[in-house]
C-alpha cells in the first residue's frame, strides 16, 4: 500500500530529490583547504563542499522543517529517527583524537546529510521511490557517454566547472591497462577514478533492472533498455573487475528472485536484453583490454594485488596499535593520515584507504561506529527481489572504498538504503 509523505512540503521535497539524483554524478566542488602528507596535498585530505552536498543540504532543511510537529509533541525520541545524530556525532567527537580533526568534522557533516536523505526518501510514497531508481539510472547516461569518448580518444579533458581532472595515459598515476607494452587509458567518465565510474555504471544498471519489473508501459521499459545498454558499454570502458562482478551477481540475483513472478520477469527481461546488447558492444570494443586485465601475471595487475594486501595489513596494524582503536577507531576520514604516522616517508600517492569499506569503517570508527552504522540503517527487509541491490552494495564495498570515501559513493549508498 502506498503511503503519503508525512512531513513538510512534499512537492518541494520531491523536486529537490530529483535535482539531487540528477546532479550527484557531477563532481563539481569548492575546495577550501588541503591537508598535507610529507609536504604534498593528499586527495583524501581535501576540505570541500560538493554539488551533492549543497542539494543534500536543501533536502535536509526541508525534511527537518517538516519534523517540527514531532519535536513539539515530544515524540521524536520514540522512533528510530533518534539514531540519525549518533554516527555523525561520533564522527565529530572523534576529531578530539584524530590526526586531522577538520576531516572528522567534515565527515560528520556529510554523514548527517546522508542520513537526512535516507529518511527523506523513506517518507515518500512507494511509487515515487520506484521512479527514483529510473531517474538515478538516467542521470548516469551523460557520464557513460563521456567515458566511452574518453577511452576512444585516449585522454580526459580537464574541467574545473564539472570537477573533472585532466588525464593522459603516459602520465604516472593515471589508471591504465598495459596492452602489449602500451599504456591504454581506462575511462573515468565524470568521476575521479575508473573504478568509481564502473561502480556507478553497475549501480545505474541495477537501478534500471529493479525499476523495470514494476513498469507497465512498454515505452518506459524500452527507454530503460536503451539506458541499460549505454551504461553497460560505459561499464566495459571502465575496465573495472569489481563493477563487472557486481553486474553479473545482481543480474543473477534478479533472475532468481523473479523466476516465479511471470509479470515481473516479462517486464524486466526488456532491460536484460539491453544489458546483453551492451555486453556484446563492450566486448567488441574493449575485449582486448579485459583480456589484458584478466592476466594476473602482468606488472600492473601484480601491483594492484600487492597494494591491496598491503592495505589490509596496514588496517590490521592500525586497529591493533592500541585497545582504544578497537572501540572508537582512529577518527573519521583519518585512515590515510594514521597510515602516514605508522609508515612515514612514502610518497603521498602511496597512502590510500584500504579497499574495503567494512575494514575502513572499523579502523576509523571502531566497534562502536560499526554498530551505530547498522543501527541507523535498520533491519534488512526479507524481500527476495531487492537482493540484487544488497548484493551490489556489498560487492562494491568489499572490493573498494569509494562508497565511503567519496561524496558520490556515500550519497549513492544513502539513496539505495532510503529507497528500499
Amino acid at each position: 500500500m502506498e503511503t503519503t509523505a508525512r512531513y513538510g512540503d512534499a512537492g518541494m521535497r520531491k523536486f529537490l530529490i530529483i535535482i539531487f539524483l540528477l546532479t550527484i554524478p557531477w563532481q563539481t566542488r569548492w575546495i577550501f583547504g588541503d591537508t598535507m602528507i610529507n609536504g604534498a596535498p593528499s586527495e583524501y585530505g581535501r576540505l570541500f563542499v560538493s554539488l551533492g552536498d549543497l542539494t543534500a543540504a536543501f533536502i535536509a532543511a526541508v525534511w527537518l522543517f517538516g519534523l517540527r510537529k514531532q519535536f513539539r509533541r515530544r515524540r521524536f525520541l520514540e522512533n528510530r529517527l533518534r539514531f540519525i545524530f549518533l554516527l555523525p556525532a561520533l564522527s565529530v567527537i572523534s576529531s578530539l583524537w584524530a590526526p586531522e580533526p577538520l576531516l572528522a568534522i567534515q565527515i560528520g557533516a556529510r554523514l548527517f546529510l546522508a542520513y537526512a536523505v535516507i529518511f527523506a526518501l523513506k517518507d515518500e510514497t512507494l511509487r515515487f521511490r520506484r521512479e527514483c531508481y529510473a531517474v538515478f539510472a538516467v542521470a548516469l547516461v551523460p557520464s557513460a557517454i563521456i567515458g566511452v569518448w574518453q577511452i576512444l580518444v585516449q585522454y580526459v579533458d580537464a574541467s574545473t566547472a564539472l570537477g573533472i581532472a585532466g588525464q593522459f595515459p603516459l602520465r604516472l598515476g593515471t589508471a591504465v591497462v598495459e596492452l602489449n607494452g602500451v599504456r591504454v587509458l581506462r575511462a573515468y567518465g565524470t568521476f575521479s577514478h575508473p573504478n568509481i565510474f564502473g561502480g556507478a555504471m553497475a549501480l545505474g544498471i541495477v537501478s534500471a533492472l529493479f525499476c523495470s519489473s514494476f513498469l507497465k508501459r512498454s515505452w518506459r521499459r524500452r527507454s530503460l533498455c536503451a539506458v541499460a545498454t549505454i551504461l553497460t558499454v560505459g561499464l566495459f570502458a571502465s575496465v573495472s573487475r569489481a563493477a563487472l562482478l557486481t553486474l553479473v551477481v545482481a543480474t543473477v540475483a534478479w533472475i532468481f528472485a523473479v523466476r516465479h513472478r511471470a509479470d515481473e520477469y516479462r517486464r524486466g527481461r526488456t532491460v536484460v536484453r539491453g544489458i546483453v546488447a551492451g555486453l556484446l558492444v563492450g566486448v567488441a570494443l574493449f575485449g582486448n583490454l579485459w583480456t589484458a586485465r584478466a592476466d594476473m601475471s602482468g606488472r600492473l595487475e601484480k601491483k594492484s594485488v600487492d597494494d591491496r594486501v598491503s592495505e589490509w595489513s596496514l588496517a590490521r596494524d592500525i586497529v591493533a596499535e592500541k585497545p582504544f582503536n578497537w572501540i572508537v577507531g582512529v577518527g573519521a576520514g583519518n585512515f590515510v593520515f594514521k597510515s602516514a604516522e605508522i609508515k612515514p616517508g612514502m610518497p603521498v600517492y602511496d597512502y590510500q584507504p584500504t579497499h574495503n569499506v567494512f575494514a575502513l569503517l572499523f579502523a576509523e570508527f571502531g566497534l562502536v561506529g560499526l554498530a551505530l552504522a547498522f543501527l541507523t540503517i535498520g533491519p534488512i527487509r526479507p524481500i527476495r527481489r531487492i537482493g540484487l541491490i544488497y548484493a551490489s552494495l556489498f560487492i562494491l564495498m568489499f572490493f573498494d572504498h569509494w562508497l565511503w570515501t567519496q561524496p558520490f559513493g556515500l550519497y549513492a549508498t544513502a539513496i539505495f538504503v532510503g529507497l528500499l
